[in-house]
């Protein structure tokens, strides 16, 4: 097998694993995330609970962790809602495995610990802030508004920003929260917007390749025309 049409296969088997309607989550206890920066959970929860945030559990998604390609390591959600329940807060320390870590040495980039603020709006949509600006690379269906913020900016900095983004759409009215339960439904929901348009779009654009490797060469192009061919053979039964 030529190493584009590998790595094409690679990429649509990882995308069609992470990109389902609905997420297999389950809880996570701490003590199987020693692998992770566990102090750093702890400190960004109490930043969150004195702006009056409430811990509501910590939740793996094991759709994620089960991904064909094993690029990370087990992550650990720790999801907090603000206390009028309209923003959910979501801690998470992304750790890729050692190849990967090379490979993003080499690249110059990293994985940060991340915070996602989200809120979802009564007509469907979502409007979020976030300081994984590495997943800036993907595109996002119009349903859900994603501001990339450095992956240095702080929690405040990060909270106001999702603040502010709420109070500057009034003809929005925001849903509010109270248990882990409705806020799994939640996800689910933004779970089948991203999965419908991957489908809308071919499942992984030329453009979303460029980005991830930050150029745009004969490899990449070889890689995406690899995947257009693999689909076309899947639709014709070959």
């Amino acid at each position: 097998m030529e190493p584009y049409e590998k790595a094409a296969e690679q990429i649509l088997a990882h995308t069609r694993a992470v990109y389902q309607p609905q997420h297999d989550y389950a809880a996570a206890d701490q003590n199987d995330f020693k692998h992770l920066d566990l102090k750093w959970y702890a400190k960004a929860a109490e930043k969150l609970q004195e702006r009056g945030f409430r811990l509501l559990g910590d939740q793996e998604d094991r759709t994620i962790t089960n991904a064909p390609g094993g690029y990370l390591k087990p992550v650990m959600l720790r999801v907090l809602v603000s206390a009028d329940g309209m923003i959910i807060a979501t801690l998470y320390h992304p750790k890729p495995v050692l190849w990967l870590r090379i490979l993003f040495f080499v690249l110059g980039k990293s994985l940060a610990k991340t915070i996602d603020f989200e809120s979802e709006s009564e007509d469907g949509t979502f409007v979020s802030t976030s300081n994984a600006e590495a997943a800036a690379a993907i595109q996002l269906p119009p349903g859900i508004s994603m501001r990339y913020l450095p992956k240095q900016t702080t929690l405040e900095a990060l909270y106001t920003c999702q603040r502010e983004t709420l109070n500057q759409t009034p003809q929005k009215t925001f849903k509010r929260f109270q248990s882990l339960e409705e806020i799994i439904k939640a996800q689910d929901r933004m779970n089948a917007i991203k999965a419908a348009f991957r489908q809308e779009i071919g499942e992984v654009s030329r453009e979303e390749i460029e980005r991830s490797v930050g150029s745009r060469d004969d490899s990449t192009e070889s890689v995406y025309q690899e995947i257009q061919d693999l689909r076309s053979r899947e639709k014709s039964g070959l």
